[in-house]
């Protein structure tokens, strides 16, 4: 890979100076190619690689796990699902052949608190308006 100043050099002599790719080739020491693909060139920035977003092994699962979690908002504090429990409840499904678990339960951890932080943004709440006796709102 050539540096920008050289880049430079082969466009300039190129473009400026008229001068052909073999003789730019025979000054500068690299290959016809090498130049022609620069002198072409029209765009230096490097291509970045788009990565592709990998499934993740909670995927199957995570719209039910998402309901559990809703419904648990209208349950006492104490009634609610733990992670721990999510995960029971998803390899009780799992032995009965509905639902096929390929997760730990670390990955469980994760999806509840994950699924919880959403679920608490989706959330309606209402600030009391209390304005001082006396003065305009």
């Amino acid at each position: 890979m050539l540096t920008v100043n050289q880049i430079y050099d082969i466009r300039l002599k190129h473009d400026m100076e008229g001068k052909s790719i073999r003789s730019i080739a025979r000054e500068t020491g690299f290959d016809r190619d090498t130049i022609s693909k620069y002198v072409n060139q029209e765009d230096f920035s490097p291509d970045v690689p788009i990565k592709q977003k990998r499934s993740r092994k909670t995927d199957p699962y995570r719209a039910l796990v998402k309901q559990w979690l809703l419904d648990d908002f209208k349950a006492p504090r104490k009634q609610r699902h733990t992670a721990q429990r999510v995960y029971d409840r998803l390899l009780e499904l799992h032995e009965q052949g509905d639902l096929l678990l390929k997760a730990s339960p670390r990955i469980i951890r994760s999806l509840v608190a994950e699924l919880r932080e959403e679920v608490k943004q989706e959330t309606v709440v209402y600030l009391p308006l209390d304005h001082p006796t006396g003065e305009a709102s």
